[in-house]
C-alpha cells in the first residue's frame, strides 16, 4: 500500500509539472475566435461537467463534445472516457497579460460588468483613490494577487457543489496610476 501511495504522489508531481501556467497567444486567439468555444472553456476551467454545460446553455451534446475535443487538442483540458474533463492548467493559471482573452474581456464584457448600480446583496463595487509610493503600490499589488489566489481557492472548494448551488461571478481587480480626464484642464501647466 505504501508503494502505491508513493507512486500516486510521484504521478501527482509529474502531472503538476506538465500543467499550463498560461496559454500561448495562438491558443488564446483560437478560443476567442469562437464564442461557444470560449463559453465551454470557461465552464471547463470552472470545473463544470459536460452535463452541466449542456443543461445550462443552449449547446447540444454533440456541439459540446466537439468543443471539448477542440480544447483537448489545444491541450487546455484532457478529455477522458465518459466525457470527463481533466484540467491541464495549474492552480495559478492566468490569462496572458494584454493577450487575446484579456483584450476580449476588456472590450466586450468590461462595460457590461461595470454597468448598473451594484445594489444586490451578491454584488460589490469598491473604487479607491489615493497616492501611493512605489513601495506601497508594489505591496498593494502583492495583496491583490493574494486575494485572487484566495478567490481561486474558494472557487475550487465550491466546484464539487451542484451547479444550482453556485452562481457565476466576475471579479475585476485593477490598479493603475492615472488622473481623471475631466481634471486635466484644472492641472497646473508645467514650468
Amino acid at each position: 500500500m505504501l508503494d502505491m501511495e508513493i507512486s500516486d504522489l510521484v504521478q501527482l508531481m509529474t502531472d503538476q509539472q506538465h500543467q499550463l501556467l498560461q496559454l500561448t497567444v495562438k491558443q488564446e486567439q483560437e478560443v476567442t475566435n469562437d464564442v461557444t468555444l470560449l463559453v465551454v472553456a470557461i465552464c471547463a476551467l470552472n470545473k463544470w461537467t459536460m452535463k452541466d454545460i449542456v443543461a445550462f446553455y443552449d449547446i447540444s451534446e454533440g456541439e459540446c463534445f466537439r468543443k471539448l475535443a477542440q480544447l483537448n487538442q489545444l491541450k487546455i483540458i484532457e478529455l477522458l472516457p465518459h466525457n470527463q474533463i481533466k484540467l491541464r492548467v495549474a492552480a495559478n493559471f492566468s490569462w496572458r497579460e494584454n493577450g487575446p482573452i484579456q483584450t476580449f474581456f476588456q472590450e466586450k464584457l468590461g462595460p457590461e460588468i461595470l454597468s448598473g448600480r451594484f445594489s444586490r446583496d451578491d454584488e460589490c463595487l469598491v473604487v479607491l483613490n489615493g497616492m501611493l509610493s512605489p513601495q506601497s503600490n508594489a505591496e498593494f499589488q502583492r495583496k491583490l494577487k493574494r486575494l485572487a489566489w484566495e478567490f481561486d481557492l474558494l472557487n475550487n472548494d465550491d466546484a464539487p457543489l451542484p451547479l444550482q448551488e453556485r452562481g457565476g461571478v466576475t471579479v475585476v481587480m485593477a490598479l493603475r496610476g492615472w488622473q481623471y480626464g475631466l481634471l486635466h484642464p484644472l492641472r497646473e501647466a508645467p514650468g
